[in-house]
């Protein structure tokens, strides 16, 4: 069955594709569709993010034929969403896209800034590829780690305050720690919510800290009031093992770094986080996305499983190849 040689689509033989009959215009989004602009986003110059957004990461488009004009002859095979990517001091966030076609590989990530649009492209002869190096794996966030803290150090203050309030008051020190215990206990039920989690847990740990350390005073001249203590320690330790633990989890990000390698050896395509090392910026301006974060996407694991053996076969088959592997 052929395909039409400038956007792809399956046609009969001796049919003339409807792309060519009208003309050939590659969709680009419409900046000047400002629907849902605000006066607070128009004085700003923000108005450009309230664009759909189709237009502002190119959702459910082609690179080729829609986004990059194809080369003569040129068929889309397999296109992916690939990753997300990311800079949040820098307010910038781009999804990425990854399109292979019966000449070239193209990796193309359109996205927003508090300025305007961004686009990341990069393109390769497909003839020319050599082989792909893939790591899918997790970076520890300091930044997340920060505003981890700050948040759990401000849901700890809302916790203490009950239990301040309380005074020496038993009966109130009391119904303060049944409250913790049941924050803490509904942390249970949060899955990955590790921010969440950590939040519930401080502010649990301290609503029981008071009582808890009540009771300690009270232990060390009566037995009884030592075995209570015991007991109430439990969930005050399982706060604060769950604070640490969902903390630490909530700082560390999955990472996706994406190689792509020519016959000779050498990079030719580089997807990757901005490299730093003990907080300096490293000289590697030519592997790197611009962006601090390179996340995994719904694709990711598809690219992975099958992005070498698509390319092996192209190489080998030629256009043989797109009918074994081209998308519907």
């Amino acid at each position: 069955m052929p395909y039409c040689t400038r956007c792809g689509r399956e046609i009969k033989e001796g049919e003339r594709c409807t792309c060519q009959g009208q003309g050939f215009d590659i969709k680009a989004p419409n900046l000047q569709d400002l629907k849902g602009a605000n006066l607070v986003d128009t004085f700003f110059g923000f108005a450009e993010q309230a664009i759909d957004p189709k237009g502002k990461f190119e959702r459910g488009m082609k690179i080729v034929p829609e986004n990059v004009t194809p080369d003569e002859g040129e068929i889309t095979i397999r296109q992916y969403d690939f990753c997300r990517l990311r800079s949040r001091l820098k307010f910038m966030f781009a999804e990425g896209r990854l399109q292979v076609t019966n000449k070239r590989l193209i990796f193309r990530a359109k996205g927003t800034s508090l300025t305007g649009s961004t686009i990341l492209q990069q393109e390769f002869n497909i003839a020319e590829l050599g082989g792909f190096q893939v790591n899918r794996n997790f970076r520890f966030m300091a930044l997340d780690m920060i505003l981890g803290l700050l948040l759990t150090a401000f849901f700890g203050t809302l916790g203490a305050l009950p239990a301040n309030g309380a005074g020496d008051s038993g009966l109130l020190l009391f119904l303060v720690y049944i409250l913790g215990a049941v924050i803490m206990a509904a942390t249970l039920f949060l899955g990955r919510h590790h921010l969440l989690k950590a939040c519930a847990a401080a502010m649990a740990l301290s609503m029981m800290a008071p009582p808890v350390a009540l009771l300690y005073f009270g232990s060390r001249s009566n037995f009884a009031m030592g075995v209570v203590f015991f007991l109430a320690m439990i969930p005050a330790l399982l706060a604060a093992a769950q604070y640490i633990v969902s903390l630490f989890l909530f700082a560390f990000k999955p990472n996706l770094e994406f190689k792509v390698q020519a016959k000779g050896g050498e990079g030719v395509m580089y997807i990757r986080h901005k490299a730093k090392q003990f907080l300096v910026q490293q000289n590697l301006d030519h592997v790197f996305t611009g962006y601090n974060e390179v996340l995994p996407a719904p694709d990711t694991d598809r690219v992975i499983r099958e992005i070498e053996a698509v390319v092996s076969d192209i190489q080998k088959l030629g256009d043989l190849a797109i009918e074994k592997w081209k998308e519907e």
